[in-house]
């Protein structure tokens, strides 16, 4: 099913990454980087990885060969926000050199928030949601592409979703030219480094 029922563990799966002890990919070898985020035993389940707001991230880069392939995909995560800022991004998997990317947000003034940008110029697609995930207890979180479109869960169930960008809802990783940086807990693209931290677990 779309939610993510139904499926065994590494049905095509590119990477595992549980952040209860470690950055590892525990379905294959595509191990993450650790860049400041603490480690703490507060996590939904055992550990989990704070991220401060400021410059904390976890960089999975590792994974690009597999995720350019890919023209549908699922990412899901447990979340939560410490504090809602103007411009948060959860993950991105984009290219440092250009405005291109896959992105989830989470913002004070949007919300939850999925985008995709194919080219410098143009947004491809870009979802908001009604529900947005804050503060304790977690919430699951899933951006699923079909193939078709993008659609974004919580906790199990589709929120009102609203296209407020709707050029080409088929845009998916694989069709992000140049894709070389995949982040957790910021954005990295555009020549402009680590910018719009997360702060949460």
């Amino acid at each position: 099913t779309e939610d993510g029922v139904g499926y065994t563990l590494d049905d095509g799966l590119v990477g595992y990454w549980p952040l209860n002890n470690d950055t590892f990919d525990y379905y294959g070898s595509n191990n993450g980087t650790n860049n400041g985020a603490t480690l703490t035993t507060s996590g939904k389940v055992g550990g989990a990885y704070t991220f401060d707001g400021v410059n904390d991230r976890i960089n999975i880069s590792t994974s690009i060969l597999d995720l350019v392939r890919t023209q549908t995909g699922t990412w899901c995560m447990w979340l939560y926000s410490e504090t809602l800022l103007p411009n948060t991004k959860v993950m991105m998997m984009g290219d440092t050199d250009t405005d291109s990317y896959v992105q989830l947000e989470l913002n004070l003034d949007q919300g939850l928030r999925a985008k995709s940008r194919q080219t410098d110029t143009q947004i491809a697609w870009q979802i908001d949601v009604d529900d947005t995930p804050t503060g304790v207890p977690y919430s699951f979180v899933c951006l699923i592409h079909n193939g078709t479109e993008p659609k974004l869960y919580v906790d199990g169930t589709l929120p009102a979703q609203t296209f407020v960008d709707d050029l080409d809802r088929t845009i998916w990783i694989g069709d992000i030219p140049g894709i070389d940086i995949a982040q957790l807990g910021c954005a990295d693209k555009a020549g402009a480094g680590g910018h719009d931290f997360f702060n949460g677990t």
